[in-house]
């Protein structure tokens, strides 16, 4: 998925995709390329919008880089899972869709093998995310206080921005049509389908922000994963 704006990332993509923005020297899109090519993947396609001449003029066709890539274009928003509807080919298999700007060290190969071995039709990354209230949350029953907990933390599992579809899970899709993340899942829950988390155990990153990806950097380079 490399057609967002980047709009977090304010004048640094005004003249540039976010795609193309480096992470430690390199492009965060060729980052994550490299992560999935050393798991076996060899056929990317690239869903552009923004600036998406400049991402096809810096990728080509992958042969320089031992891959294929295709190019789909949006001619309009179509979101995460709506452009979907425009692949050059009709997946027989199950196929493995990422934002551009997630870094991460999950296991992409095992997801799939996953998902075909319980007959789910999608399965979801989750990571965990902390929050932490930072005041005294204060329990209360009929004007009597029950129980306080100071600076609470609590961790809840949001989407990591990899997910695997099947066949018939894409077969759900419309055509031209705008369809986003949690639209697709609920049409498939509702539909009484199987859908399944896969949670990252590993470190994941959404380089949405300048902070986020200098964040990304020092935890990479200190591991030499730059």
């Amino acid at each position: 998925m490399a057609g967002g704006k980047g709009s977090r990332l304010g004048a640094v993509t005004a003249s540039r995709p976010k795609p193309l923005i480096e992470l430690g020297g390199k492009p965060m899109a060729e980052r994550v390329l490299e992560a999935w090519k050393a798991k076996g993947f060899r056929h990317f396609v690239f869903t552009l919008n923004y600036l998406g001449d400049q991402i096809r003029d810096y990728f080509g066709d992958g042969r320089n880089r031992g891959v294929m890539i295709d190019y789909v274009e949006e001619p309009t928003s179509l979101g995460t899972f709506g452009i979907l509807s425009l692949l050059p080919m009709k997946p027989t298999r199950p196929i493995m869709v990422v934002n551009c700007d997630v870094v991460t060290g999950l296991d992409f190969s095992r997801c799939s093998i996953i998902m075909e071995a319980d007959r789910s039709v999608a399965t979801m990354a989750v990571r965990d995310y902390v929050s932490e209230v930072p005041f005294g949350i204060v329990q209360t029953h009929g004007g009597l206080i029950m129980q306080i907990s100071e600076k609470p933390r609590f961790t809840y599992q949001v989407a990591a921005g990899v997910y695997t579809l099947s066949p018939e899970a894409l077969e759900t899709i419309e055509p031209n049509t705008y369809l986003d993340m949690p639209t697709l899942f609920e049409r498939l829950i509702a539909a009484g389908k199987q859908t399944r988390c896969h949670h990252v155990n590993s470190y994941c990153f959404d380089l949405g922000t300048i902070d986020q990806i200098k964040a990304a950097e020092i935890y990479l380079a200190g591991r030499g994963l730059l």
